[in-house]
């Protein structure tokens, strides 16, 4: 008998359960609003290989991109 299928029939169980008595609180109770951001800007990122073409496009048109997001990458250089 696999017991995978029988946890995730038992957790669906429970939240149904806790759904029914009232025992959960909406999605949105006391959780704050986004912040106002200032999102006019031009912004470039990249993963791996597209990280580094994210640092070139950076350095090489820097009046376009405000900044990048560059993650798992190497330098620039």
């Amino acid at each position: 008998m696999k017991l995978r299928p029988l946890r995730y029939a038992a957790i669906t169980l429970a939240a149904a359960l806790a759904a029914a008595l009232g025992l959960t609180a909406p999605a949105h109770a006391g959780e704050p609003g986004l912040p106002r951001l200032n999102i006019t800007d031009t912004y470039v990122t990249g993963i791996s290989s597209g990280g580094f073409m994210a640092s070139q496009l950076q350095v090489a048109y820097s009046g376009t991109f405000k900044g990048a997001g560059i993650v798992a990458a190497g330098p620039y250089y």
